[in-house]
């Protein structure tokens, strides 16, 4: 359940945020940039070792089985 209310022309408790330059977006940009690529580097480790693994090997030749019946 939740509950609020709406207050016109309030900025309310939680107005705590200033205007970002462009300084800030361009490190914010830089920063979310970093976090992708290690994120990309990360899925594509573990996809492989899943790919290596006896579960996937089961799995496909599972699907492979049903796709063919």
């Amino acid at each position: 359940m939740c509950w609020g209310m709406i207050g016109w022309g309030w900025k309310g408790l939680f107005y705590v945020w200033e205007i970002e330059s462009s300084e800030e977006r361009e490190e914010a940009a830089l920063a979310i940039a970093l976090l992708e690529e290690g994120r990309e580097a990360e899925e594509k480790r573990l996809n492989e070792e899943w790919k290596e693994s006896e579960e996937w090997k089961d799995l496909r030749t599972e699907e492979l089985a049903a796709f063919s019946a």
